[in-house]
């Protein structure tokens, strides 16, 4: 498995990130850091490009299951949120890169 995670200096609590997870990838808040590995607060899926916040996704992930660093992702109402154009083209292209 292949990210691009570098280093864990590249990354900081409140960074937005694409995290690999059972073949699926999924944007997220770091919420804290520990040597490589993050503790990211994910958001669900609900289309294409559209996400909500999700308490329940709350977990620590190694630095290999990091695919990059996200802008923050922008609100569409008061529940859903989507990603640029270029990072979800970026984080679809890494991920399937990542599974091949």
């Amino acid at each position: 498995m292949r990210s691009i995670f570098n280093k864990r200096s590249d990354y900081s609590v409140t960074d937005w990130v694409a995290i690999s997870f059972d073949k699926m990838w999924y944007p997220g808040e770091i919420t804290d850091i520990e040597n490589s590995d993050m503790k990211v607060k994910c958001m669900k899926r609900h289309g294409k490009n559209t996400f909500t916040l999700s308490e329940e996704d709350h977990y620590w992930y190694k630095g290999g299951e990091i695919l990059c660093k996200l802008s923050t992702p922008a609100p569409l109402n008061a529940r859903f949120f989507s990603l640029s154009e270029l990072d979800f083209k970026t984080v679809t292209k890494l991920h399937e890169d990542m599974n091949k």
